[in-house]
């Protein structure tokens, strides 16, 4: 297939996904594609949708004849997603706080194929992840009994609910594996109510942290604090050699002071995090808000968006030095393509952008513009 025609065949697959909205119509954009059924899918897939009648998601696959953009219907707003570790094709998405609502699609078929929800009294954060042999799913939610964050457990395969472990403080966000025995979880300390909407109940008392929880028992083997108590310990990603970069949400309504704080750190489990001060223009320019973090393994690179300063800005791994940065309006979602070659970046004004994962050069002619898209806040990388 030469350049002209994949542009021409992207220009519609793309231009027929803004109208794809539900389930039926996705599974025929797939099946159009004519792609073998046992081609391996790769790409990404995020939450999307700016009204109650338009909640779905939606998801780039890149086949063999070319990329294929599409979305789906919900019924409701999703905030983060996991790729299911044993069931091919498929995805889950959780609602965003405080939605008690969770669905797992099929990507080939863009079924939905399962729904489930939080027991009384609890409602989802948005985020959740799995155990290392793929059986059982961790999710974090809201006890509203005790005004206390939990670790919801389900069986993987049905989300039969099975229990739950203290999630080691309030507001528990994003959560991710580690390793075979340890889950790091961003308790981002702010209590709220759905009765309350988003009021933030607690910034007098706020007390974030990161915790590391051993998920066959539920022991808390470790923790760190901000030296910030008004930071917000919000999104994470793990490195394969087990280095977490996380990213904060300062709370400056509640601050006494209008100083800097370095709201990107890294750290590994025993020893001490290290903060990304500089350089202070990026710091400045985060406007006290971290929306997404995404690491690459290749190129040790680590990505942090910020939707409130349009700005993605990118470290190294290794040595903490600042790398580079991408201006995108209202930029927030961020992963790795299929490839992970490249950090895609989407905004909810249906932009989406890719830079090189090594050089941080935006690939220009990877640039799309869905007006009929919404993209939410993460995205989740796709193979």
């Amino acid at each position: 297939m030469n350049d002209l025609t994949r542009r021409h065949l992207l220009r519609t697959l793309i231009a027929g996904s803004v109208l794809a909205t539900s389930p039926k119509l996705f599974a025929q954009t797939l099946s159009q594609s004519d792609s073998p059924i046992h081609d391996p899918l790769q790409g990404w897939f995020s939450p999307q949708g700016a009204k109650a009648d338009t909640f779905g998601f939606g998801a780039e696959l890149n086949l063999s004849q070319g990329p294929v953009l599409t979305t789906g219907l919900s019924g409701f707003r999703g905030h983060g997603g996991a790729e299911h570790p044993t069931k091919p094709d498929t995805v889950l998405m959780f609602a965003r706080r405080p939605g008690r609502e969770s669905i797992e699609v099929n990507l080939r078929s863009g079924a939905i194929t399962q729904r489930f929800q939080t027991p009384e009294n609890r409602h989802f954060f948005g985020h959740g992840a799995f155990s290392a042999d793929g059986k059982t799913l961790f999710t974090t939610e809201a006890d509203l009994d005790r005004n206390v964050g939990v670790i919801g457990i389900r069986d993987a395969h049905t989300y039969r609910w099975l229990g739950e472990f203290e999630s080691g403080g309030v507001g528990p966000h994003e959560l991710k594996r580690v390793d075979d025995r340890h889950l790091v979880i961003a308790n981002g300390g702010i209590l709220t109510r759905p009765e309350q909407g988003r009021k933030k109940l607690n910034l007098a008392t706020m007390a974030p942290n990161l915790t590391y929880l051993n998920y066959h028992t539920g022991e808390i083997v470790e923790q760190i604090q901000p030296p910030e108590s008004k930071a917000s310990i919000r999104h994470l990603d793990v490195a394969a050699d087990g280095t977490v970069a996380f990213g904060m949400q300062l709370q400056r309504q509640a601050c006494h002071h209008d100083r800097l704080f370095p709201l990107t750190a890294l750290h590994t489990l025993g020893q001490s995090p290290r903060f990304l001060s500089q350089p202070d223009f990026v710091v400045r320019q985060l406007h006290d808000y971290v929306g997404s973090v995404t690491l690459s393994d290749q190129s040790r690179l680590v990505g942090f968006t910020s939707p409130k300063g349009d700005l993605a800005a990118f470290w190294h791994l290794d040595s903490g030095d600042f790398a580079g940065h991408h201006a995108m309006k209202d930029v927030c979602g961020l992963a790795l393509n299929g490839a992970k070659d490249g950090f895609v970046l989407t905004n909810s004004f249906g932009a989406v952008h890719e830079v090189d994962a090594h050089t941080l050069q935006e690939r220009v002619d990877r640039r799309q513009h869905l007006p009929k898209v919404a993209w939410d806040n993460h995205m989740l990388t796709i193979g």
